[in-house]
């Protein structure tokens, strides 16, 4: 009986042995059989980037009569490169070995999926010749290692924008700006210890395992400074993969002050206040007597009509009427008082003063009807003016 055995030892850059082992037996080569070993045993494990350093040993066992003559010894890298390692007949007595190196760079584009459903690269020897028997000697192995693609991916927002550019939110200085910080494994292995920071707020949270295909939200809440501020999320693993984002906001100092609707009321030319206030006449068409969206009636005719039985049209379009006057007289205004006047604009041009209104739309309605009030009254906004 004869054995050829061709061990393949792997080396990768961080000191791993990756060994495979072709064992012949004599006769023919429909005889032949292989076998594979790995030391160490795992991880086996490797990147985009390592370099794979194959040490190719081919040898003749001892226990083996014949001498081995072999006409052909090549390896396939898993770039598909083919190296001739044999220059000539390499002959291998009993207990005879050879011992060839070569060098692989793992590549993106080598990556196919492996039986395990991984992606990898393969590496395959083959080795053919014949004994002094008479005998042919065929023989093949494979070795498949894992390549993990570790990615991460970060997105800070602030107050729900994608602000990485200045100027970000314009928020009145003193409010809260919310910073949320969404952290994304888009890599093919789970990450661990991915710390989330920014280097202006510190620490933000830790999340200790994130799967393939996972995210997590982390939030936090600061106070509005006045003037343009920008800082930096980080996030971090232990696998190595980093990424960062930036949020932008702007601290607006709050300009001018807030009057009721009761003081706007007054202060047209219809009286009874001896001066009137010049800033209706930046109601168009008309000042106090343009129309009110599709109500029928004039801002003046609106101003002058009590909400009986709680009629919430003419409650919020009191308020509304103040607050949009109040910044076009320079009152700055936070942000949730523009949504509630844009929100209002839309219900004044959809519904009519006496219409049944829907119950999720009449709730919002008191809703921002209080919330503008507390804007008039100068309870959020820029305060009160002296009357």
């Amino acid at each position: 009986m004869k054995k050829l055995k061709i061990f393949v030892p792997i080396l990768v850059t961080v000191a791993m042995l990756v060994s495979l082992i072709v064992m012949a037996l004599p006769a023919m080569a429909s005889e032949i059989t292989l076998a594979k070993n790995v030391t160490p045993n795992l991880p086996n494990i490797y990147r985009i980037g390592d370099t794979i350093h194959y040490v190719l040993f081919v040898g003749n066992p001892p226990t083996n009569p014949a001498t081995n003559t072999m006409t052909d010894i090549h390896d396939t890298l898993p770039n598909g490169t083919d190296v001739q390692l044999n220059v000539g007949n390499v002959i291998l007595p009993p207990g005879g070995n050879v011992t060839y190196n070569l060098d692989y760079v793992v590549a993106a584009a080598d990556l196919v999926t492996l039986p395990s459903g991984q992606l990898g690269v393969k590496n395959q020897l083959h080795a053919i010749g014949f004994d002094s028997l008479g005998d042919g000697v065929d023989s093949t192995t494979n070795k498949q290692s894992v390549v993990i693609q570790p990615a991460i991916d970060l997105e800070k927002l602030v107050n729900g924008q994608d602000a990485d550019s200045p100027t970000g939110p314009v928020v009145p200085v003193g409010s809260t700006v919310t910073f949320d910080f969404f952290v994304e494994n888009c890599g093919n292995v789970a990450l661990t210890n991915v710390v989330v920071t920014d280097d202006v707020y510190g620490n933000i949270g830790t999340i200790p395992t994130l799967a393939v295909g996972g995210n997590q939200t982390l939030t936090i809440q600061r106070t509005a400074l006045a003037g343009q501020h920008t800082n930096m999320g980080n996030v971090t693993t232990d696998q190595g993969v980093t990424d960062e984002d930036a949020g932008n906001y702007f601290g607006e100092e709050a300009a001018g002050c807030t009057l009721t609707w009761g003081y706007w009321k007054t202060h047209s030319y219809h009286g009874p206040a001896a001066h009137p206030n010049d800033t209706w006449n930046l109601i168009q068409p008309s000042g106090v007597d343009s129309p009110f969206f599709i109500s029928g009636q004039t801002y003046y005719e609106v101003l002058q009509t009590t909400p009986r039985g709680g009629n919430v049209y003419y409650q919020l379009a009191h308020q509304y009427i103040a607050a949009k006057l109040n910044i076009l007289n320079g009152a700055s205004s936070p942000a949730e008082v523009d949504a509630a006047i844009a929100w209002a604009e839309n219900f004044f041009n959809t519904y009519l003063p006496n219409d049944t209104l829907p119950a999720a739309v009449k709730s919002q309605a008191g809703a921002y009807a209080s919330l503008l009030d507390n804007y008039n009254e100068g309870i959020i906004g820029p305060g009160h003016c002296p009357e």
